[in-house]
């Protein structure tokens, strides 16, 4: 069973991904280049990787009431230090925080089997069954893996998956955590939320689900 508690700590674990497209968004849309010399600690102008090839879109239920995507990871949280540089005088390096952060969950800061060009996203989808529309809804977040074995093997909080897939993740922030493979991505929620992860990744992972990528023109993709 999903509980508010369970919910507020998986938004906790979004709330970092989140955090990074509002930012990022912003930088977007500064009209004022930085001013030259200004910092002596800004970071080098990073190169904005290829886009993966695994659209995270394409995992995302069709009936899902929110979703969240940042596409190119690493390279969006580079650009939110050069925002930062460009508005504080005191150096910045938030990608520096949201790695830890992503390192203090699985316990390797190395990110084994993360792909961090790829695209990642948040989504909150209606429990599948569920005759209850009042019911709390699943929500989850997509990280792209570049080997899901590699994932759950060389992170020492993320523990080998039992029969049904499911790895255990010894998460202190937010809390304890569960991930399943889905595809080019390992969907992670909050403990609490086992069964409903079975369901959705299932929903998933059968084809029964009608994917967002194709309830959206190409041209809004």
């Amino acid at each position: 069973m999903i509980t508010s508690k369970s919910l507020n700590r998986v938004v906790s674990f979004g709330f970092l991904i989140i955090l990074s497209w509002g930012l990022a968004w912003a930088a977007d849309r500064v009209d004022n280049p930085p001013i030259p010399n200004r910092n002596p600690y800004a970071p080098p102008e990073p190169v904005q990787p290829p886009a993966g090839a695994a659209d995270v879109l394409g995992v995302v239920p069709a009936q899902s009431i929110a979703c969240l995507r940042i596409r190119n990871f690493e390279y969006t949280i580079n650009q939110i230090d050069q925002f930062l540089v460009g508005i504080s005088p005191v150096p910045m390096m938030l990608s520096m925080g949201l790695r830890a952060q992503l390192a203090g969950v699985l316990g390797n800061p190395q990110l084994a089997g993360i792909d961090m060009n790829g695209t990642f996203a948040f989504f909150a989808v209606p429990l599948p069954g569920s005759a209850d529309p009042n019911a709390a809804p699943f929500v989850g977040v997509l990280v792209p893996v570049s080997d899901y074995s590699v994932f759950v093997g060389s992170n020492p909080n993320v523990g080998q998956p039992d029969a049904q897939g499911v790895s255990q993740i010894a998460a202190q922030v937010p809390g304890p955590m569960i991930a399943k493979q889905a595809g080019a991505f390992a969907m992670i929620t909050m403990a609490q939320g086992y069964d409903a992860l079975l369901a959705t990744a299932d929903m998933v992972s059968s084809g029964r689900s009608v994917p967002l990528s194709a309830s959206i023109e190409p041209a809004d993709a």
